[in-house]
């Protein structure tokens, strides 16, 4: 009798590492695509809005400049959102509302350092979740290498 429910649950527990294993698969299936599909869009993001944190950063940017920021960042969205998570998009929103705003401020109060931080502040935010969406920050070594935690 021991046998037999010994025997039914190791059948059980195989059935359930099975299933396990199809549900990784097919976990896995999906998210790979995605995620290629994040690496080559990402990128195009990330350049965009770097671009512009590099002029804003120096006090160079111009209000023609948040324009085509906001517009080149209302193209990228509306080809690539669908990729992105949650997150992202929320802060993609909340950054082209902030740049709304900014648009209406002249050429000389964009190159105030309050306006320069919140700039600042709202594209790190994004730059830090893209590289997290593509695991930057998940890959071992890749920001300190063997050699430099070598104690050696």
């Amino acid at each position: 009798m021991i046998s037999v429910f010994a025997s039914v649950y190791v059948g059980n527990m195989n059935n359930e590492t099975q299933f396990e294993k199809f549900r990784v698969e097919m976990e896995q299936k999906y998210t790979q695509p995605l995620f290629e599909k994040r690496l080559a869009v990402y990128p195009g993001l990330y350049s965009i809005i770097s671009n512009f944190a590099k002029k804003s950063n120096i006090g160079i940017a111009t209000k023609s400049d948040v324009k085509k920021a906001i517009e080149d960042i209302g193209l990228w969205d509306s080809n690539n959102a669908i990729f992105a998570s949650n997150d992202l998009i929320g802060k993609l929103s909340e950054m082209l509302y902030e740049f709304h705003q900014l648009s209406k401020l002249s050429d000389s109060e964009l190159k105030s350092i309050e306006v320069r931080r919140n700039i600042f502040d709202l594209i790190r935010n994004i730059e830090i979740s893209l590289q997290q969406e593509i695991g930057i920050f998940s890959t071992k070594g890749f920001h300190n290498p063997k050699w430099f935690d070598d104690d050696t």
